[in-house]
Parts: structure tokens; C-alpha cells; sequence
């Protein structure tokens, strides 16, 4: 074998230990192309969600309960998500096109009319891992803008963030209260705290019955299982 030969052969070897390093570290990687997305509850009660490329997901009606972790999609350039949903005697049905490569959350909430209805929202996935990452979502239906400041009268971290949307930014972690306001009236507040370097965190802003509740969950994602 030649020198050429046998670097190239090194090289090849040692991409491939790399890779098993890796697996054995992180668990199986999921291929390019797949979308990450997620389910979130904002009904008064719990839901149980069926869709076409997990097991039903059952979300509860307190907390972090109401948020489940990123499902991968395998090849969502190709397919399209279907998404049933039951809450109590109310149901709803979507239909969505996920950005392949990309993040997605899909907010649930019980319409006036009683029908479950599903909101997309794209999310930004940048990270640092000298800094932790924070996104304030809107899911309160009766909350046209919605702004999240330092409690009791500091500064705005979020500002504008439309019903169904989100904004994001990079922050050192720190111990303070926050207070989200919809239309420059005041709401609930939240105390922020045990956030680590390189982590990404969500605060939601939600109203199920009515009345707004706000509470912080991790940005986590489920292990994923290569299809068969």
C-alpha cells in the first residue's frame, strides 16, 4: 500500500471511529432534512395529540406538562404533518408543511367557538454556548401584542410579540423577575433562574381559561429512534 494510500485509509477510519464516538455520546444523529418540531398545549385542560410521525402525545394543563420535547420528522421536505387533537369534548384537525432543517412549535388553543385550533410558529434555533438562549412566545389568544419586562420596572426584554409568534435572544444567565403585560397592561410575573451557559429556555405567555399564566420550560428534544 502506498503512503497516499494508507493516510487516505487512515483518515477514512478515523472519520468513522469519530462517528461512533459521537453516536455513543450523543445517541443516533438524525439525517439531514429532518424537521424538529414540538407540541404545546394552551387549552384549559389536558389534550391528547395523535399525529403521523410519533406516538400520541398526551400534554397536561400545568406548567411544563403542557409543553412535550422536539419530535424529529424525518424528510419534511417530501411529506406533509397531519395532527389530531382532543381536549375534554372538544377536537380539532391541521395540516402542516414543516421547513426542513428547521424548528417548529405547534401551539394548540380552544377557539370561541369551542374547536381546537393549531398555530405554527417558527422558531429560531441560534445557540451559543458562551451564553444561554431565551424566547418569549405569545400563545394567548386575547393578546394582540405582548411584551415581557424586568419586574417591577426595569427595561423590556421582549417587546411587540404578536398573538402566535415569538422573538429570541442570547442573555447571561441571571436570577431576576420578569412580568409579561399585553397592550401596556400589567400580567403575571415569573422569577428566572437556574438557566446555564449553552442552554436554550422558552417563556410562555399563555390565557386557557381566560385568565393570562406565564411559566419557563427547557428546550429539550426526544431521543431519536432511526425508522425501521
Amino acid at each position: 500500500m502506498t503512503l497516499r494510500a494508507t493516510i487516505v485509509a487512515f483518515l477514512i477510519m478515523s472519520s468513522v471511529a469519530a462517528l461512533h464516538a459521537q453516536e455513543a455520546l450523543y445517541g443516533k444523529q438524525p439525517p439531514r432534512g429532518s424537521a424538529f418540531v414540538r407540541l404545546v398545549n394552551a387549552t384549559p385542560a389536558a389534550a391528547v395529540v395523535t399525529t403521523d410521525f410519533q406516538a400520541e402525545t398526551r400534554l397536561g394543563a400545568a406548567g411544563a406538562d403542557r409543553v412535550a420535547p422536539y419530535a424529529v420528522v424525518e424528510r419534511a421536505a417530501e411529506r406533509s404533518l397531519t395532527f389530531a387533537a382532543k381536549e375534554g369534548g372538544h377536537e380539532g384537525h391541521f395540516t402542516y408543511k414543516a421547513a426542513a432543517d428547521g424548528y417548529v412549535t405547534i401551539v394548540m388553543e380552544q377557539s370561541p367557538a369551542g374547536t381546537i385550533t393549531f398555530t405554527p410558529i417558527v422558531d429560531q434555533a441560534e445557540f451559543n454556548q458562551t451564553r444561554a438562549r431565551l424566547a418569549f412566545y405569545n400563545a394567548a389568544l386575547g393578546c394582540a401584542s405582548a411584551t415581557l419586562g424586568l419586574d417591577p420596572s426595569g427595561p423590556a426584554v421582549f417587546q411587540d410579540v404578536a398573538t402566535g409568534a415569538t422573538k429570541s435572544r442570547t442573555v447571561n444567565p441571571v436570577q431576576a423577575t420578569v412580568r409579561a403585560s399585553c397592550a401596556g397592561q400589567p400580567g403575571p410575573t415569573l422569577a428566572l433562574g437556574g438557566m446555564d451557559l449553552g442552554a436554550s429556555y422558552s417563556i410562555w405567555l399563555m390565557q386557557p381559561d381566560g385568565k393570562p399564566i406565564l411559566f419557563m420550560t427547557p428546550d429539550v428534544s426526544a431521543k431519536y429512534k432511526p425508522r425501521s
